[in-house]
């Protein structure tokens, strides 16, 4: 699509996230653009559930969401693990609560079709890793370029992927197999893997 026929969907200045539409077909452009890191930091996540809360306001204009990064090899890295570590040497709970809370709300919404009917697709270049992966597969559809790998680190430091991976990746996946080999193994693998497995779709 022209990026001139792509609209600012709603005067509020996000800083962590960017919205348009474009209004010929009602399709909105969600893309992240994290920093300093393409994870979900605590502002990335309180401008998704505003972004969320409008998308349902106004759905008589939107007829699909459409999710990507401005990061050219990232789609996300999932959590922000800088914040969780600094939060937890100072025993700061409440912002770890908020934090859990705000994404498991924000995958709730993501996987209900914003409890209003509206699907979304996440279009993935590069990496989507833990929570970054759960995301992507809130969405109803993933599609990915043939560079993009998929993965739940988690286990690597003795964590579980505890936002939604085993019964969001259960909906989509072609048995179990492919679930287990991601979330013991670790290991990062490639769309044309997943794709194999029922989970993606190869973009051209």
């Amino acid at each position: 699509m022209n990026d001139t026929l792509k609209l600012p969907f709603y005067p509020i200045d996000f800083s962590q996230i960017e919205l348009n539409l474009d209004p010929n077909t009602g399709v909105l452009y969600l893309d992240l653009k994290s920093n300093p890191r393409p994870s979900f930091n605590l502002t990335c996540l309180q401008e998704l559930e505003k972004a969320s809360k409008l998308i349902k306001e106004h759905k008589s204009d939107i007829s699909c969401v459409v999710t990507s990064s401005k990061h050219a090899s990232v789609f996300s890295l999932g959590g922000d693990l800088d914040m969780f570590h600094k939060k937890i040497e100072t025993q700061d709970a409440n912002t770890l609560r908020n934090y859990a809370h705000l994404c498991i709300d924000i995958i709730d919404t993501f996987n209900n079709s914003f409890f209003c009917k509206i699907p979304s697709i996440a279009f993935v270049k590069g990496q989507a890793l833990g929570g970054g992966f759960e995301f992507a597969l809130a969405h109803n559809f993933i599609i990915a370029d043939e560079t993009a790998k998929f993965g739940f680190p988690e286990v690597n430091f003795g964590l579980y992927p505890g936002m939604g991976a085993y019964p969001l990746f259960k909906r989509k996946a072609k048995g179990i197999s492919a679930i287990e080999k991601l979330i013991l193994s670790g290991d990062a693998l490639p769309a044309t893997e997943l794709h194999a497995a029922g989970i993606v779709e190869i973009g051209r």
